[in-house]
C-alpha cells in the first residue's frame, strides 16, 4: 500500500526535474485534472487543478498549487550493498545539519527533506 510523503513547498518546474532525478524522464508521465474541492457561497463547486506524474504507468506524485508530495510503498525499503537502510524518499543517505535555531535535523542526502531516524543514517540495517 501507498502513502503520501510531507507535502513541500516546491515549483512544478523544480518538483518535475526532482521526479526525473528519481525516476528516468522516459518512465515519466503526467496529467492534470480537475477536482472538486469545496463550494463557494452561492453553493457551486470550486475546482482546483492537479498534477498527476506517473512512472511506469503507476501514480508516484502529485503537483498543486505550489505544494507537491509523492506517493511511497510502506513495504519497500531500500538498502545500501553494505546493508545500511537509504531514505525512503530517494534511496540516499542522510546527513544532521543544524537549522537557524541550533536543532539537528536529519536530512536526505539527495532531495534535503527532513527524515525520521534511522533513514540513511546508519542505525538501521540488515544482514547481508
Amino acid at each position: 500500500m501507498s502513502k503520501a510523503t510531507e507535502r513541500i513547498k516546491i515549483t512544478q518546474y523544480d518538483f518535475e526535474q526532482m521526479l526525473i532525478s528519481k525516476h528516468s524522464i522516459e518512465s515519466l508521465t503526467a496529467s492534470e485534472v480537475e477536482e472538486r474541492t469545496d463550494l463557494d457561497a452561492y453553493g457551486d463547486w470550486i475546482y482546483t487543478t492537479l498534477t498527476l506524474y506517473y512512472a511506469d504507468d503507476e501514480h508516484c506524485a502529485t503537483w498543486m498549487g505550489g505544494e507537491g508530495w509523492e506517493f511511497v510503498d510502506d513495504n519497500v525499503r531500500n538498502y545500501h550493498e553494505s546493508g545500511v537502510r537509504l531514505t525512503d524518499c530517494c534511496g540516499a543517505f542522510s546527513t544532521y545539519h543544524i537549522d537557524e535555531m541550533g536543532h539537528e535535523i536529519l536530512c536526505c542526502k539527495k532531495c534535503w527533506n527532513e527524515v525520521p531516524a534511522g533513514q540513511g543514517d546508519g542505525l538501521e540495517r540488515k544482514e547481508i
